[in-house]
């Protein structure tokens, strides 16, 4: 998740507002990470073609979100699967509804993305509009490179420099969301120092547990078990198969 730049300290916004995780591409994504928990959630909408928030949708999201606030300051975060693969005009779509709606309230953007498919356009629109990025890295080459992988099982490490370089010379503010898994976790000086090498001062590490899913889930195609409900046991877990996980 993305840390969003909210002024807390305005008593303004002090126990009144909410943040809510917005997936507007739902699990798809041009990645195939080992450990991905949410891309398997697609096989719950075998039917399902459209994956797109739709423009009636969308539009309703973003006026209800920032009228249901009585506060001056309102956060939108983005994330997926992966959201780039919507296009910068779906996120020029996005900054004109705010606009719309506004109302004399400030109005901030988080996106977490894998950075692979960043360019120069995206970049120029991120840094127009002051979006802050957070970037999916797991370390140096190696590390991230050992589960987060392409459709094609092909390393991505290349491709996510390619897009932090363009993040440095379009000055859009970024900060860097490590999963903490079976390999980097061995290593977290590397890790760390890595992390602050290629610039990134807010560090975000997520660790990466997964449960494996019943015999009932797996006849129906999933890897991993879903959350108890209500705070119940589903099936004893049992030991890890598989590296640790979540996006």
């Amino acid at each position: 998740m993305l840390h969003a730049a909210v002024n807390r300290d305005n008593p303004i916004n002090a126990g009144r507002s909410f943040h809510v995780l917005t997936k507007p591409i739902g699990p798809i994504c041009n990645l195939d990470c080992t450990y991905c928990f949410y891309l398997e959630k697609q096989k719950l909408y075998p039917d399902e073609r459209q994956w797109q928030m739709s423009d009636a949708v969308l539009e309703t999201y973003i006026r209800q979100y920032i009228q249901d606030q009585p506060v001056t300051e309102i956060n939108f975060a983005w994330q997926g699967g992966e959201p780039t693969l919507l296009g910068v005009g779906f996120f020029r779509k996005i900054a004109g509804l705010q606009q719309k709606y506004a109302g004399g309230k400030t109005i901030s953007n988080a996106l977490q993305t894998n950075g692979t498919l960043l360019d120069a356009e995206w970049c120029e629109f991120l840094a127009a509009h002051k979006f802050l990025i957070g970037l999916s890295i797991d370390g140096p080459r190696e590390l991230h490179d050992k589960y987060r992988v392409d459709k094609g099982q092909k390393p991505t490490f290349d491709a996510v420099m390619r897009g932090l370089e363009l993040l440095k010379q379009h000055k859009v503010e970024f900060n860097t969301l490590t999963v903490v898994n079976r390999a980097n976790s061995q290593r977290p000086l590397e890790v760390y120092r890595f992390l602050k090498e290629i610039g990134s001062e807010f560090l975000q590490f997520i660790p990466l547990v997964e449960r494996q899913a019943s015999a009932q889930l797996q006849a129906r195609g999933f890897d991993f078990a879903g959350p108890p409900a209500n705070g119940q046991a589903n099936d004893p877990p049992p030991p890890p198969t598989r590296t640790p996980a979540t996006r």
